[in-house]
């Protein structure tokens, strides 16, 4: 259900679907019930400070919390305008401003986890 629901969610969203389950992966290990320290929630442990939700267990919900991550990784494509391609996932792991003060994003974990599978 979970690859399904990711599928299906990010072709609606255009997002590579290959890009969302290594996303759900590296955040969640595939587990929708998922908490961080920092309260980021679910499958692709949206930041509960940014993603507001009228039921606090709806993060944990997979359907919502996919489409959550899929629109925000498709405002991202757009919005996050570093100097280096496909980098807009670092805006969804550290923001906007932080990603925006790297010197090289090629270095960051988080980008070699994902280029160590994904190739765009």
């Amino acid at each position: 259900m979970i690859y399904l629901t990711i599928a299906l969610l990010s072709s609606l969203y255009g997002v590579d679907s290959d890009l969302a389950i290594k996303l759900a992966k590296i955040e969640s290990n595939f587990n929708p019930k998922a908490m961080s320290k920092t309260k980021d929630g679910g499958l692709f442990q949206l930041n509960t400070r940014y993603h507001k939700f009228h039921n606090p267990n709806w993060i944990f919900d997979i359907e919502i919390n996919s489409h959550r991550a899929m629109k925000t990784l498709a405002n991202l494509k757009t919005k996050c305008n570093l100097k280096f391609k496909n980098h807009f996932v670092l805006c969804y792991n550290m923001g906007t401003r932080g990603a925006s003060k790297l010197k090289n994003p090629n270095n960051q974990t988080y980008i070699k986890k994902l280029t160590s599978v994904w190739k765009n």
